[in-house]
């Protein structure tokens, strides 16, 4: 997915829809996404904020959320029976998390964890498959 380095994007749940609007545009998901629909979506999303440490999602949760990175860094990682962790991948701003259970309808098959203080968009599943209809 497509990243950029540093988000200038400060949003809290009371944010400029603007702001929410260039974060998800910043996405490769959503980058072609027409401006009324990502104006629809920005509306919609739940701004969270995450101190390092905080999981964002667990493995084997049913997928209920997509994720957009706004800012920080986060660890996705799954642990094998003995309860070792291997890191899946380590993602940025830009980043869109959950979207093969997403679309898929299933659960999390990994987990993910901020490793900095991170900014996160979160966009009900049914919104983000409204899009596909």
């Amino acid at each position: 997915m497509a990243a950029f380095t540093k988000s200038s994007i400060n949003l809290t749940n009371h944010s400029n829809e603007k702001d929410r609007i260039g974060a998800l545009r910043k996405t490769e998901l959503l980058a072609t996404v027409s401006e009324p629909v990502l104006m629809d979506l920005a509306s919609r999303a739940i701004v969270r904020h995450l101190r390092a440490g905080e999981v964002l999602f667990s493995e084997d949760n049913e997928a209920t959320r997509l994720y957009i990175v706004v800012e920080g860094e986060l660890r996705c990682v799954r642990r094998n029976a003995k309860g070792r962790e291997q890191v899946l991948s380590t993602e940025h701003a830009g980043a869109v998390l959950a979207a093969v259970p997403v679309f898929a309808g299933g659960r999390f098959y990994m987990t993910t964890i901020a490793d900095t203080r991170s900014t996160i968009l979160c966009i009900e599943s049914q919104e983000i498959l409204n899009l596909c209809n």
